[in-house]
């Protein structure tokens, strides 16, 4: 997964998995982008699930070190 929606105004992604027309939409929709870089990518950074009260599900401890800091 290259690509997951935290809220209405964030996203994380892999920027290197679209090309700049596709980049510049999400970019347009979502106010705040945070970006993974590749170690984060192979680790399936960008693979998690919000649910209701801010509990986040997911297996990367990469993942979860970036959603804190949100």
């Amino acid at each position: 997964m290259v690509f997951n929606i935290i809220d209405a105004n964030t996203c994380v992604l892999y920027p290197t998995a679209f090309q700049k027309e596709s980049y510049d939409i999400i970019r347009d929709q979502f106010k705040k982008i945070i970006e993974i870089n590749e170690r984060e990518y192979i680790a399936m950074s960008t693979n998690f699930l919000i649910l209701p009260n801010n509990k986040v599900l997911c297996s990367s401890t990469i993942s979860k070190n970036v959603l804190r800091k949100l």
